[in-house]
């Protein structure tokens, strides 16, 4: 099973989840990989506290999205 929303990446490989596919990885993927060690190790604080940071960074994205009025955001339901 493969996860592929940032925010929950860290829960996902501690559910049992073999990996993610993530928009942001082609940016620094070193974070990522990180999430991915700690979770796989079991040291969920770790890789809590990791996902915080990488949580941090796609809520800035996803922000100043929001602030350009040309740029509309959609879920599809």
């Amino acid at each position: 099973m493969l996860r592929g929303e940032e925010h929950f990446l860290a829960e996902a490989v501690i559910g049992g989840a073999s990996g993610f596919v993530v928009s942001l990885l082609h940016i620094d993927p070193r974070p990522f990989v990180a999430v991915y060690r700690v979770a796989r190790a079991g040291d969920y604080g770790c890789a809590s506290a990791m996902q915080e940071k990488v949580t941090d960074v796609m809520n800035l994205i996803v922000a100043s999205f929001e602030r350009r009025p040309e740029i509309h955001l959609c879920s599809i339901d």
